[in-house]
């Protein structure tokens, strides 16, 4: 009796076994793939498109669900669609795949040589080039400009993302100090034409030699944000604050941001006249 229970669990499981493995070669196999966008796309807003994105993925359709490698799929994509931001892959079963995803927006312009101008989105990733460009000029609408950074992988093709020697940190989290004070890519474009990484002057707070950053509006206003790596949110939000009530002093000064990293509450921010060839240099 004990033993003929046995038998009948043995042979349950076996029959469960068996009809999975029936269903995953006849139910579960993959039939269709989406892409599901998160925000609003241009480049990819056709059904050609899209269906042109989803081929790159490599998909072996009417295989089992389960063998789709998610992580080769993601790295497939982006590989070959620079602009896009795979966000994450979704199994919906029986038979789909859908790919979250986002279209990548352009913010950085960097120069690699005299002739060859890389854009890049806010993670360092090449969007595209721009070769045979002597002098790039940011507009209100396309890449800011970014100066005083050196880049390691000068050959980078599209789809790879950029090494920065020394840097690579600050640079990424511009665009999310920006987000943190609600303000979008699109946002940052329009107002700044340029942003330079500099480490060439003792930081106020800790006397040593730091990264900042300088950003300069369209109408050439400077703000220098004092030690980059810290408390860059609380410092951009400052910015984005005083650059409205600063219209008399365009052309006249620029604006010095800093704050203490031992005390956030020790805020320093002063208006530098700019200097002139008899070296004024006299602040409010």
């Amino acid at each position: 009796m004990k033993y003929k229970k046995l038998l009948i669990i043995l042979g349950c499981l076996l029959g469960v076994i068996l009809l999975g493995i029936m269903l995953s070669f006849t139910l579960f196999r993959l039939k269709k793939v989406t892409l599901d966008f998160k925000n609003e796309t241009t480049i990819y807003a056709s059904d050609e498109s899209k269906e042109a994105v989803i081929r790159t993925g490599g998909f072996s359709y009417n295989t089992p669900i389960f063998n789709v490698n998610k992580n080769e799929i993601e790295e497939k994509l982006e590989k070959e669609n620079p602009y896009l931001k795979v966000i994450n892959i979704e199994t919906v079963f029986p038979d789909k795949i859908v790919i979250h995803c986002a279209q990548r927006e352009e913010l950085f312009a960097i120069k690699i040589s005299d002739s060859l101008y890389y854009v890049c989105d806010d993670e360092l990733k090449v969007l595209s080039m721009l070769t045979n460009t002597s002098l790039y000029e940011s507009a209100n609408n396309n890449a800011i400009l970014l100066d005083g950074i050196d880049v390691l992988n000068k050959s980078a093709k599209l789809g790879e993302k950029l090494n920065i020697e020394g840097c690579e940190d600050i640079v990424k989290n511009i665009s999310t100090a920006f987000a943190y004070n609600n303000r979008t890519i699109s946002d940052i474009k329009g107002m700044f034409k340029s942003i330079t990484v500099k480490r060439d002057k003792n930081d106020l707070y800790t006397q040593r030699v730091e990264s900042y950053l300088v950003f300069k509006t369209f109408d050439d206003f400077e703000i220098t944000l004092g030690l980059a790596r810290c408390d860059l949110v609380q410092k951009v939000y400052f910015m984005l604050a005083i650059i409205p009530q600063s219209q008399d002093k365009i052309g006249e000064y620029n604006l010095i941001i800093e704050i203490d990293p031992s005390n956030t509450a020790n805020t320093y921010i002063r208006y530098e006249k700019i200097q002139t060839n008899n070296n004024d240099n006299d602040g409010d």
